[in-house]
């Protein structure tokens, strides 16, 4: 048999709602409006509220348009190799990009200028692929339950992100984000470019044993190896154990009178390990931040400042699981 599901999402439409890069929402600008203030000049103009912000700043000066698209698809076939033996395989992809851009208009008032314009453009990718494999083997007879499972799991999360902008449009008959060549200034303080591309991945081996013998005695084992590439080349792997009795007291003859009386009684102990990998990406490996502010770059040529290279963090291969 097997098993396929596809989904796909498509959503695009203005991006009022956010709050994307300190410039805040439209609702809160709404609600936090002194309505003693006029909306606008005499001239037409937007008023510059001296307290807080005009909520028509957001409808007027800025275009903010996103585009996300989603696609879903995973597929499950499985193989009865006999009436004891069956492997499965599990596939799923999950991949999804977000498209924005964000324009201000030119203007004069005291949240962005002057400003003679300023358009961005930002751009997320996120992958997710899974692949597992079960092999399941089944036994039983009368006094005897066996069944054996061996599995591998393998998880990436793929993550990419890119960030550009230009300023000072030369004209206003067209919207740069359209046209982002309307644009004349670049400047290392307000455009510099910005992004990342980051892959994580969870790799596991495990198996399971459950025994149940006159369906009374019952017991449960686990094994896990786990690994996680945020950890270091000393620690990426963890192994966790885990263990569970059970006991039908219901069923002895000692207590026959609650199973006459449709009553269950069951004992279970069990014990057992997991392992816990929350911790930043990266964070077992060297840090160089690059950075554009006034302090850290030098005009090396004597003309443009060059971007200048912080040594923040050191490398610890030893950060392991948390048990």
């Amino acid at each position: 048999p097997l098993k396929v599901n596809f989904t796909h999402v498509f959503n695009d439409g203005n991006a009022y709602s956010y709050d994307f890069n300190s410039n805040g929402t439209f609702m809160e600008d709404l609600v936090q409006a002194n309505p003693t203030y006029p909306a606008r000049n005499p001239d037409g103009t937007i008023f510059d509220f001296p307290i807080g912000r005009n909520p028509l700043v957001l409808l007027e000066q800025i275009d903010d348009f996103s585009r996300i698209d989603r696609l879903v698809v995973n597929a499950s076939p499985t193989l009865n190799i006999n009436s004891q033996l069956k492997y499965q395989i599990n596939l799923a992809a999950d991949r999804s990009t977000h498209n924005r851009e964000y324009q201000i208009a030119p203007s004069t008032l005291n949240d962005f200028g002057p400003l003679d314009g300023r358009v961005e453009y930002i751009k997320l990718e996120n992958t997710n692929l899974l692949i597992e494999n079960f092999l399941t083997y089944q036994y039983g007879n009368a006094n005897l339950n066996l069944s054996l499972l061996l599995g591998s799991s393998l998880q990436v999360f793929k993550n990419r992100s890119l960030n550009n902008s230009i300023n000072d449009f030369s004209t206003s008959e067209i919207d740069a984000f359209n046209n982002p060549g309307i644009g004349t200034s670049l400047t290392i303080d307000q455009n510099a470019p910005l992004g990342f591309n980051r892959v994580r991945e969870l790799q596991s081996y495990f198996n399971r044993v459950n025994i149940s013998l006159l369906d009374k005695y019952l017991f449960t084992g686990t094994l896990r190896y786990d690994g996680s590439s945020r950890f270091g080349e000393n620690n990426k792997f963890g192994l966790f154990p885990s263990i569970a009795f059970g006991w039908r007291l219901s069923d002895e003859p000692f207590l026959k009178t609650l199973k006459e009386s449709q009553i269950s009684l069951k004992l279970r102990t069990s014990w057992g390990q997991t392992g816990s990998q929350d911790i930043p990406q990266g964070i077992t490996m060297p840090f160089f931040d690059v950075s554009n502010g006034r302090e850290d770059t030098y005009p090396i040529d004597g003309s443009e400042d060059v971007p200048g290279f912080i040594f923040t963090r050191t490398s610890n291969e030893d950060i392991k699981w948390e048990v």
